[in-house]
């Protein structure tokens, strides 16, 4: 199986984007001074209701400073959507909304129940329903950008 240099590229991007994934899960990153620090939770933090935390955020918007509230939101949810165009740009067999969907489901649930083992972050479902919105938004922006790409397959 010859493998294209444009196949490779998007192979090594993928890997640096699941990397960057990987480390941002689990380390607090303070983006003004580009600080990286580990948080860990002596307590156990679990959330398994549905909306708690986005409504906490979205009704309580005036209670968080404006960083707090980007990053527990629209960040969360911007950091999976390259999540939705490299997964099928990458892999072939993954190149349908459902399975981008599964996949990241699958992804987001590992992470939260490995941060919440860790004690390295909190197990909140609204994160994963968050990584999902920006995972879908990648993928319509596959379609949008990458449709005749997809004629070629």
């Amino acid at each position: 199986m010859q493998v294209s240099y444009q196949q490779l590229l998007l192979i090594l991007i993928f890997i640096f984007y699941f990397t960057m994934l990987t480390i941002v899960s689990f380390l607090y990153i303070d983006m003004r001074i580009f600080n990286l620090s580990i948080i860990h939770y002596d307590e156990v933090k679990i959330n398994l209701v549905p909306f708690s935390t986005i409504g906490k955020y979205l009704l309580n918007f005036e209670h968080y400073n404006s960083e707090t509230w980007l990053n527990n939101t629209i960040g969360v949810t911007l950091i999976y959507s390259p999540l939705g165009f490299l997964l099928p740009l990458t892999f072939v067999n993954l190149n349908s909304l459902k399975k981008v969907l599964l996949f990241t489901i699958f992804l987001s649930v590992l992470i939260e129940v490995l941060q919440f083992i860790t004690k390295l972050g909190v197990l909140d479902i609204d994160d994963v329903i968050l990584n999902v919105i920006g995972a879908t938004l990648g993928y319509v922006i596959y379609k949008v950008f990458f449709r005749n790409k997809l004629t070629k397959r």
